[in-house]
């Protein structure tokens, strides 16, 4: 809180030092939209989350990690499918139809922030009062999320970092459903009712058959990979950052992975002229394992998952649902996709 000082000690053998107050220090300030203000004279509702604690989440997307970390704002996942974005509100619904938060990327608006890899953010604003209209216009009726990623610094070394996670994922509780043997028996016990034939003779021999829960879910690693190079000169700033990203999902067959690419630059041309860019490039590609679990909750326990030729078996017959393990089998509900976001 004070600013330094530098006195010659020479033949001096008692030194009495006054400091002065560094004023600067002793404020803590929260950039908005349109400058700098004092914390104690800011009006509108700010929270703020340093980078570090988003990329403390093994999660895919920025927006799920900040799930319980900011006041006021509330994170839903839409599923547990790989790569999936998630509902944000801040303070409730605002407004009809779409009730989603603006977000600003290094300036830019967007409307959504799936694409961004957690171990790029430096840190994270939330305005989550209608002052943020003040700044942002109607699109801030919502509330806004500024999102600022890493740079470089002047004067300063390379300075290389890696770093990586690997884990895995497994469901919690399967739902707790009928086996072969107690199906069969339910099944008679409604034809009875019903007056017409019973469809099993004999429900004991088929005992558990088969758990279609375990035939669909599986045990799903987890990996990323991250590796940045930041510094500068004395004309220029530099950060440029790789990321693999890579989810398999606890249903087989779904899966996601993300290759992105970001290049932050600034150049000091004069002093009154700097250009600089701020680009993220990133390829996508997803397998997704549409209303296999809803099937995997009706599917026939009576039917195997295949049969002693290898065929699915079909499950279709009592039930008008699909053999689980087929349609993961079959599943091409895939897709791909290049994108380029940024600023110059």
């Amino acid at each position: 809180g004070f600013s330094p000082k530098e006195i010659p000690v020479n033949v001096q053998k008692i030194i009495n030092i006054i400091f002065d107050q560094e004023s600067e220090l002793l404020n803590e300030v929260v950039v908005v939209g349109y400058g700098v203000q004092r914390k104690s004279d800011l009006t509108g509702s700010v929270s703020s989350i340093k980078g570090a604690e988003i990329t403390k989440i093994p999660t895919s997307s920025v927006d799920q990690a900040l799930q319980g970390k900011i006041a006021g704002m509330q994170v839903t996942p839409v599923s547990g499918q790989p790569g999936a974005a998630a509902i944000i509100r801040i303070r409730g619904v605002g407004t009809l139809n779409d009730a989603s938060p603006l977000f600003v990327v290094d300036g830019m608006f967007l409307e959504d922030i799936t694409f961004l890899n957690p171990n790029d953010v430096e840190s994270v604003e939330v305005l989550k009062d209608a002052s943020a209209t003040a700044i942002y216009g109607s699109r801030g009726a919502n509330g806004v999320i500024i999102i600022t990623t890493k740079k470089g610094s002047l004067n300063s070394e390379a300075v290389f970092e890696f770093s990586s996670y690997v884990g895995q994922q497994k469901l919690v509780k399967k739902i707790d459903l009928v086996n072969a043997n107690e199906f069969a028996t339910l099944a008679n016990e409604v034809a009875e009712n019903e007056g017409i034939g019973l469809p099993f003779s004999d429900p004991s021999i088929f005992g558990e058959g088969t758990d279609w829960q375990e035939e669909i879910f599986q045990t799903a690693p987890i990996q990323n990979y991250q590796l940045s190079v930041k510094g500068g000169s004395e004309k220029m700033t530099y950060n440029i950052s790789g990321n693999f990203f890579k989810q398999k999902g606890i249903i087989q067959g779904s899966d996601y992975q993300r290759f992105s690419l970001r290049i932050n630059n600034q150049y000091y041309l004069k002093s009154w002229a700097k250009i600089g860019h701020n680009i993220s490039l990133i390829r996508k590609e997803e397998v997704i394992a549409a209303n296999v679990v809803a099937n995997a909750y009706r599917a026939d326990p009576t039917v195997a998952a295949r049969d002693t030729a290898g065929n699915f078996g079909n499950t279709s017959v009592r039930a008008s649902v699909a053999n689980p393990t087929a349609q993961i089998e079959f599943n091409d509900n895939n897709g791909s996709g290049n994108r380029a976001v940024g600023n110059l």
